[in-house]
């Protein structure tokens, strides 16, 4: 266990960490790839900036987060639960939870390479640019989604959940659902071209809906 500051500068530099117990990361930086691993314990944000890099690679056996990050690109593996909040556009390369996760960026949220499959847990996702998503269906206990648009006419978001929370900022929401009953907390399209488009294969309960 303990508290991590470190900076490694120039190029091809990489910052690394292994733990025995949980990591508590002031800030951690690289210009390459920062890789932080504990093999009994949780990764969790200090005092500091977090994580700062091209690169992140975080592991634990318990929880990762709350944790601030900078990066373009992470992967990540957590015994239980994930809360990283990302301070650009980010790409998930691997995404591997066994409890509730929430993943935030500022900027594009791209998860064509990883899925997404958490059934029985909660997932947050809240991009300030597109969502991306790819062919798996999005599968959680409940979903809460905010993006710039979330899918589109032509290629609907396909999620498998039976609570749902949708909003966008500039534009349609589209959204094909799979469960024997959908709740809809709220779904509220902001933008150009605000349409609001979401099916379920059982019946559907309304919360708020709007479009404008």
């Amino acid at each position: 266990a303990g508290t991590r500051s470190a900076t490694a500068t120039g190029p091809g530099n990489d910052g690394e960490g292994d733990a025995g117990g949980t990591i508590t990361v002031n800030s951690g930086s690289a210009p390459d790839v920062v890789d932080l691993a504990t093999t009994a314990g949780s990764i969790v944000g200090g005092v500091g900036a977090g994580v700062t890099g091209t690169t992140g690679t975080l592991t634990a056996t318990a929880a990762i987060g709350p944790l601030n990050t900078s990066v373009s690109s992470m992967s990540v593996t957590a015994g239980t639960s994930v809360d990283v909040s990302n301070g650009q556009s980010l790409t998930m390369t691997a995404l591997t939870a066994g409890g509730n996760i929430s993943i935030a960026a500022s900027g594009s949220l791209d998860l064509s390479a990883t899925g997404l499959s958490a059934p029985g847990f909660a997932v947050t996702l809240s991009a300030l640019g597109d969502l991306s998503v790819g062919a798996p269906a999005l599968t959680a206990a409940s979903l809460d989604i905010s993006a710039r648009v979330i899918g589109s006419p032509a290629t609907h978001l396909t999620t498998v959940t039976n609570t749902l929370t949708v909003a966008t900022t500039g534009g349609g929401i589209y959204v094909d659902n799979a469960s024997a009953a959908l709740t809809i907390v709220s779904a509220t399209a902001v933008g150009p071209n605000g349409d609001l488009l979401i099916t379920n294969t059982g019946n559907i309960v309304l919360g708020t809906v709007a479009g404008f």
